[in-house]
């Protein structure tokens, strides 16, 4: 039987809500700024940056999943489970993935992203005007929505440097569990 816990929905709303808004960074920088263009130099903007520190909210994230893991083991408490688990966990996480991927292929290919028109009017972030140079290519979209992303590869979707260590934290949970794990449930 799993139990739905709604104090996790909560805490990971939060955190969603944090990530949101540090992302939004780029947009309050130039809000602030003084000089028309990204800016950090405001008071406003460092307090911002401060209460919405997306990579704090990252860490809950990691930390509610293996939380979420561990519960869903303790419930079942059989090595099934964990084998199973393992397999659905990328099939779990794949389609969202590969969606995102194969959408940023398109967007790039076609000409939808302006990061650059946007980067050279705002000022700031050279990442931001570095991104998506060159051409994308449809197999290497493939492989990296399908692979590639759980190898680091995140050309097409930054973001994506949370699933690798999203999978192989799981991963390492369930091996955890099968190796230390000894209380099983008798039924």
């Amino acid at each position: 039987m799993k139990r739905h816990l709604n104090y996790l929905d909560g805490l990971r709303g939060l955190a969603s809500l944090s990530v949101v808004l540090f992302h939004m960074d780029f947009f309050f920088g130039v809000s602030t700024s003084s000089s028309g263009g990204y800016g950090r130099e405001s008071i406003i903007w460092q307090y911002y940056r401060f209460l919405f520190d997306g990579n704090f909210a990252v860490c809950i994230f990691f930390i509610l999943s293996g939380y979420s893991l561990l519960i869903s083991y303790n419930s079942n408490r059989n090595d099934n489970y964990l084998s199973s688990s393992a397999v659905k966990r990328y099939l779990r996480l794949s389609p969202l993935v590969a969606f995102s991927v194969l959408l940023s292929y398109l967007l790039w290919n076609y000409g939808f992203y302006l990061n650059k028109t946007a980067s050279d009017i705002a000022g700031g972030h050279q990442w931001f005007h570095d991104a998506f140079t060159g051409a994308p290519y449809f197999m290497s979209a493939l492989y990296q929505s399908l692979i590639g992303v759980y190898a680091g590869e995140t050309s097409y979707n930054g973001p994506l440097w949370t699933i690798k260590i999203e999978l192989f934290a799981s991963f390492f949970i369930f091996a955890y569990c099968a190796l230390f794990y000894k209380n099983k449930k008798t039924t």
